[in-house]
């Protein structure tokens, strides 16, 4: 299953890099509400989204929220953060 998703968003890599990117990939299921990481942590995985709605928001000393982005399946959460390796936005 984890071959499918990954052929799906990268679609363009050719088998051998895809074989590579399932030996050092793995699924995470995660709960409503659960945090991904918060502005300023050091990135230490790239999220491949498959299922679900993740959303990036930003929270104000006076507890308002306000909703940045949408992730829908299948997307990449924050991956320049990965790549330049640079702390989460």
């Amino acid at each position: 299953m984890l071959k499918k998703y990954l052929e799906s968003f990268f679609t363009d890599f050719s088998e051998e890099m895809i074989n590579k990117l399932v030996n050092i990939s793995h699924i995470k299921k995660y709960k409503k509400d659960n945090i991904l990481f918060y502005e300023g942590d050091k990135p230490k995985n790239l999220y491949l989204i498959v299922d679900g709605i993740a959303i990036v928001y930003k929270t104000y000393e006076d507890y308002s929220i306000q909703v940045l982005k949408y992730f829908y399946p299948i997307n990449l959460i924050a991956e320049l953060a990965n790549i330049n390796d640079i702390p989460y936005p």
